[in-house]
């Protein structure tokens, strides 16, 4: 995650005019090859799983659509409905209750996620789950 930052970061001015950034697009498959291996082994892991999954599979159509002409682009009306699905993945990530807050954070393509684990070895199974 910290690469596949980074390297957005570092290819920025190419990215803003539409050129394409090979290392950025590598670190986001690395990333979701990482995160498609976990094997969740709960409920609650399961549903923070797929919402990683649905999250980066976003972060891939925005990723192809940088790379369209405008008239190939989505329209406002598709954004919304985008987003009201990712609204209901958030939501259904909620209801696991695992995670009891997600908020995004402004102007960022991040979000912030509050959990409840028991303890910290439910946690660490989570974040080490086996790929």
């Amino acid at each position: 995650m910290i690469a596949y930052n980074q390297d957005v970061i570092d290819g920025w001015s190419l990215r803003i005019r539409g050129e394409p950034t090979p290392q950025v697009s590598a670190d986001l498959d690395r990333l979701c090859g990482t995160v498609a291996g976990r094997r969740p082994m709960t409920p609650a892991q399961r549903a923070f799983v797929e919402d990683a999954m649905v999250r980066l599979d976003r972060v891939l159509m925005t990723a192809q659509a940088l790379h369209r002409t405008p008239a190939d682009r989505i329209t406002l009306d598709q954004l919304w409905d985008v987003e009201a699905e990712e609204a209901d993945h958030a939501q259904e990530t909620l209801d696991s209750g695992f995670c009891v807050g997600i908020w995004n954070v402004a102007a960022q393509k991040r979000i912030i996620a509050i959990i409840d684990s028991p303890d910290a070895e439910d946690l660490d199974r989570v974040h080490n789950a086996p790929r």
